[in-house]
Protein backbone atom coordinates (compact mmCIF):
# COMPACT_ATOMS: atom_id res chain seq x y z
CA UNK A 1 0.00 0.00 0.00
CA UNK A 2 1.27 3.81 -0.91
CA UNK A 3 3.05 4.67 2.48
CA UNK A 4 0.89 8.56 1.88
CA UNK A 5 -2.79 6.67 1.15
CA UNK A 6 -4.66 7.43 4.52
CA UNK A 7 -8.16 8.24 5.72
CA UNK A 8 -8.47 12.55 5.29
CA UNK A 9 -5.21 12.94 3.40
CA UNK A 10 -5.08 15.14 0.37
CA UNK A 11 -4.54 13.62 -3.08
CA UNK A 12 -4.46 14.88 -7.11
CA UNK A 13 -5.84 12.49 -9.79
CA UNK A 14 -2.89 11.99 -12.40
CA UNK A 15 -5.21 9.59 -14.32
CA UNK A 16 -8.19 9.04 -15.44
CA UNK A 17 -8.25 6.90 -18.79
CA UNK A 18 -11.23 4.67 -18.52
CA UNK A 19 -10.10 0.71 -17.77
CA UNK A 20 -11.91 -2.09 -18.78
CA UNK A 21 -12.90 -4.98 -16.22
CA UNK A 22 -13.53 -8.34 -17.37
CA UNK A 23 -17.53 -9.10 -17.15
CA UNK A 24 -18.98 -12.27 -16.45
CA UNK A 25 -19.36 -13.07 -20.50
CA UNK A 26 -15.32 -13.09 -20.06
CA UNK A 27 -14.94 -9.53 -22.16
CA UNK A 28 -13.52 -6.52 -20.95
CA UNK A 29 -15.29 -3.50 -21.01
CA UNK A 30 -15.80 -0.44 -19.34
CA UNK A 31 -18.39 0.02 -16.91
CA UNK A 32 -21.07 2.47 -18.45
CA UNK A 33 -21.99 3.76 -15.01
CA UNK A 34 -18.46 4.17 -13.88
CA UNK A 35 -17.95 8.41 -13.10
CA UNK A 36 -13.95 8.67 -13.68
CA UNK A 37 -12.13 11.54 -11.47
CA UNK A 38 -10.92 14.95 -12.97
CA UNK A 39 -7.32 14.70 -13.77
CA UNK A 40 -5.84 18.30 -11.47
CA UNK A 41 -8.73 17.86 -9.37
CA UNK A 42 -7.90 17.74 -5.42
CA UNK A 43 -9.78 15.29 -3.72
CA UNK A 44 -9.81 13.61 -0.05
CA UNK A 45 -8.91 9.86 0.74
CA UNK A 46 -12.29 9.34 2.72
CA UNK A 47 -10.71 5.22 3.10
CA UNK A 48 -8.15 2.91 1.58
CA UNK A 49 -8.94 -0.45 1.26
CA UNK A 50 -7.53 -3.93 -0.51
CA UNK A 51 -8.79 -5.46 -3.44
CA UNK A 52 -7.99 -8.26 -5.93
CA UNK A 53 -5.12 -6.99 -7.29
CA UNK A 54 -4.34 -3.49 -5.60
CA UNK A 55 -5.16 -1.01 -3.43
CA UNK A 56 -7.66 1.40 -3.90
CA UNK A 57 -9.04 4.21 -2.37
CA UNK A 58 -12.61 5.93 -1.77
CA UNK A 59 -12.71 9.82 -2.16
CA UNK A 60 -14.75 12.41 0.16
CA UNK A 61 -15.70 14.15 -2.45
CA UNK A 62 -17.21 11.75 -5.73
CA UNK A 63 -18.25 8.16 -5.74
CA UNK A 64 -17.06 5.78 -8.70
CA UNK A 65 -20.73 5.00 -9.48
CA UNK A 66 -20.14 1.42 -10.10
CA UNK A 67 -21.81 -1.08 -7.47
CA UNK A 68 -20.96 -4.30 -7.16
CA UNK A 69 -21.31 -7.49 -4.91
CA UNK A 70 -19.36 -5.77 -2.20
CA UNK A 71 -21.00 -2.35 -2.72
CA UNK A 72 -19.35 0.94 -4.30
CA UNK A 73 -15.47 0.07 -6.29
CA UNK A 74 -12.57 2.32 -5.15
CA UNK A 75 -10.79 3.81 -7.42
CA UNK A 76 -6.86 2.32 -8.27
CA UNK A 77 -4.31 4.36 -6.19
CA UNK A 78 -2.25 4.36 -9.09
CA UNK A 79 -3.96 6.90 -10.30
CA UNK A 80 -3.59 9.61 -7.63
CA UNK A 81 -0.83 10.95 -6.35
CA UNK A 82 -0.58 12.92 -2.48
CA UNK A 83 -1.05 16.79 -2.58
CA UNK A 84 2.32 18.41 -1.42
CA UNK A 85 1.61 22.00 -0.02
CA UNK A 86 4.21 24.81 -0.93
CA UNK A 87 4.64 25.19 2.69
CA UNK A 88 5.71 21.12 3.18
CA UNK A 89 7.81 20.95 0.86
CA UNK A 90 10.09 23.73 2.14
CA UNK A 91 9.69 22.50 5.54
CA UNK A 92 11.34 19.57 4.50
CA UNK A 93 14.76 21.36 3.83
CA UNK A 94 14.77 24.57 6.88
CA UNK A 95 16.68 22.69 8.94
CA UNK A 96 19.72 23.25 6.94
CA UNK A 97 19.36 26.50 7.25
CA UNK A 98 20.44 26.36 10.70
CA UNK A 99 23.93 26.51 11.08
CA UNK A 100 25.67 23.82 13.08
CA UNK A 101 28.45 23.58 15.54
CA UNK A 102 31.34 21.39 14.02
CA UNK A 103 33.22 19.28 16.65
CA UNK A 104 36.94 21.40 17.41
CA UNK A 105 39.74 19.24 15.83
CA UNK A 106 42.26 18.00 18.41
Amino acid sequence: MASWAKPGVKCVCVNNAPRALLHEDGVRRVRPDWVPPVVGQVYTVESVRSFGCGVGVYLAEVDSGVISAIGSLPYDINRFRPLVTQSDDVAKFTHLLNPTKLPERV
